[in-house]
């Protein structure tokens, strides 16, 4: 049996995580040289490795579903660019550009960035509906636990994210408890659900 660290890891998930670290480090080097376009295409690449890499942990290593999780991520990163793009111009209107743009310019972007975000609720919707019927996840429970857990569908990841801010660590306090006992804390439980049937 792998050795539990104090952190909830093991030695081999700890080595696994140093790896991306060392790699993650050599892309930055490598893009400082590169043109924009260039990093757009490693960014992607590297996203495409980090995601294939953790369906694979996750057990799902159907090529076909991992190519068509990551073509989803891809479109999905593209469609939010406009979004993104508005939501850096609020950023800049409440930051150090607060004096050169006034109110009525605020409400303008945020009546944008709105519908913005309501246009992308929209589009993500439909685009998970395409993807299940490219990999059936709203019949496979593990499947769909992964994809909504990791945010590649829904929002309940960003939802359920700790906020560091107000000094939570839920999550890792959890998985260090679950490592150390080999049982949830006290206060939770599995769902209780009947066994399945043949």
């Amino acid at each position: 049996m792998a050795q539990e660290s104090t952190s909830g890891r093991t030695e081999s998930e700890k080595q696994e995580i140093q790896a991306l670290l060392q790699q993650s480090q050599q892309a930055a080097l490598e893009m400082m040289d590169m043109t924009p376009e260039q990093q757009t295409q490693r960014m992607q690449k590297l996203q495409d490795d980090g995601l294939q890499a953790m369906l694979i942990r996750a057990g799902f290593d159907d090529p076909e579903l991992i190519q068509a999780v990551q073509n989803f991520q891809a479109e999905r990163v593209q469609s939010r660019q406009p979004l993104r793009v508005t939501s850096t111009l609020i950023y800049l209107a409440n930051g150090n550009q607060r004096d050169k743009i006034s109110d009525a310019q605020v409400e303008a972007l945020l009546k944008r960035y709105e519908a913005e975000v309501e246009a992308q609720r929209v589009g993500e919707k439909q685009a998970a509906d395409d993807l299940n019927a490219k990999i059936g996840w709203s019949t496979r429970p593990r499947l769909k636990a992964w994809l909504l857990r990791a945010g590649v569908i829904g929002d309940a990841a960003w939802l359920a994210r700790s906020n560091l801010a107000a000094g939570t660590n839920t999550e890792l306090e959890i998985v260090q408890f679950w490592n150390a006992n080999q049982k949830l804390p006290p206060g939770l439980a599995w769902p209780d659900v009947a066994p399945p049937t043949d």
